[in-house]
């Protein structure tokens, strides 16, 4: 398992990076999410323990969430086509709004 001192200066690394690349000007939410994703990359994934404390402080599982758990399971490439394939088995049960915006981020047509 990962130390905490070792996620630290990974996540610090990409802090420094990230002020680097956007010292003195602006960015979008969906800029940083792309910088994010892609320094992060080819690291090594989250142990499964701070997946967890995530889940306790975000509440992933709840249907509210739907469009950021489908979106962040999306973008990590590797899951991307089971994204697809679980939003299609249960795009019925979303409420419409929730299931347009999700087929929206995972480029799904209609």
């Amino acid at each position: 398992m990962l130390s905490l001192a070792f996620i630290i200066e990974v996540f610090m690394g990409f802090v420094k990076s990230y002020i680097q690349l956007f010292a003195y000007g602006s960015v979008t939410t969906e800029e940083w999410k792309n910088y994010l994703f892609t320094y992060f990359k080819d690291k090594e994934p989250l142990p499964l323990s701070h997946v967890k404390k995530m889940q306790e402080v975000y509440q992933l599982n709840s249907v509210k969430n739907a469009e950021v758990r489908f979106r962040e399971v999306y973008n990590f490439s590797k899951y991307s086509d089971e994204a697809v394939k679980t939003f299609k088995e249960h795009r019925g049960a979303l409420h419409a709004i929730t299931a347009m915006l999700v087929a929206k981020d995972l480029k799904i047509d209609g």
